[in-house]
């Protein structure tokens, strides 16, 4: 945990992270190794997912489900 808050803190990253424990029941419940691209909405379900990285990322479509999201939170 202290290494992934100065990872975070050192790159001034604002957006929020997600810490695995050790039996990495997020990794297998996301299958997300290798590495994907995820967008998630405020539910927690998942919306969009690339093909395995990373080689397979297509930031295209991430953009475009993740900017639907905020369209339909922007329009309620």
């Amino acid at each position: 945990q202290q290494l992934a808050e100065l990872c975070t803190s050192s790159r001034n990253l604002t957006l929020p992270t997600v810490l695995d424990k050790l039996d990495n029941a997020v990794e297998i419940a996301y299958a997300a190794f290798p590495d994907r691209i995820y967008v998630i909405d405020s539910n927690g379900v998942v919306r969009h997912k690339t093909m395995p990285g990373p080689r397979g990322w297509d930031v295209v479509e991430p953009k475009k489900a993740l900017n639907r999201l905020l369209s339909k939170t922007a329009s309620n």
